[in-house]
């Protein structure tokens, strides 16, 4: 049997591995930013405060959802959720150097688009907490955490921002097609044939 009639009979099969590979892609591509920068180490990325509906900036370790700077909490289905999810910005045209405190209206007239928001299930925060104490050593060399840990994409939710201050977004897995889709055009080509960069604040 070839490789192709193989395919045709587990579409289902080729078709999850496709998408395991686009996610790692996109994936791949969005953790570039969060290393260093030109030789810059990233000490903050940018974060939306769905109460107040614009950005801020935070640790670039933590894992939405997170605090916002006012304290402030939204309501989602009957219960207070922390207000904070990862905001990821691009641009074509460059980056202005800090976009802390602009709604999406100023973000695109900046010349930038607010992509999708990102969170994590409870579920999937204690499974990156576990992997991080899989990673730490004593002697100072970190240990790779596990096959099943480096792939776990099952708990991540992604969403475009709300239309309103105070209104949580609809969020779908990233496994989901709604979801991978939403990852994938990010990352569509400019109209000079290169790639949108990540926006990462300056400071």
């Amino acid at each position: 049997m070839g490789i192709r009639d193989w395919a045709n009979q587990n579409s289902a099969l080729t078709g999850a591995a496709a998408l395991l590979v686009c996610i790692f892609a996109v994936g791949f591509t969005v953790c570039q930013s969060i290393g260093k920068r030109g030789g810059k180490t990233i000490t903050a990325v940018y974060f939306y405060d769905l109460a107040a509906g614009k950005l801020f900036k935070s640790d670039p370790k933590s894992l939405a959802p997170i605090d916002v700077p006012s304290g402030a909490t939204v309501e989602y289905r009957g219960k207070e959720m922390k207000a904070g999810l990862r905001a990821y910005v691009f641009s074509c045209s460059g980056c202005p150097a800090d976009m802390d405190g602009m709604d999406e209206a100023q973000i695109e007239e900046a010349g930038a688009s607010l992509a999708y928001l990102d969170r994590y299930t409870d579920d999937a925060l204690k499974q990156h907490e576990k992997m991080q104490q899989q990673m730490e050593s004593e002697d100072g060399v970190p240990r790779m955490p596990g096959p099943m840990m480096m792939f776990d994409t099952m708990g991540r939710l992604v969403g475009a921002a709300p239309d309103k201050p105070g209104e949580y977004p609809k969020l779908y897995n990233q496994m989901d097609e709604r979801g991978s889709t939403l990852t994938r055009n990010a990352l569509q080509k400019c109209s000079d044939g290169s790639y949108p960069k990540q926006c990462i604040p300056d400071s």
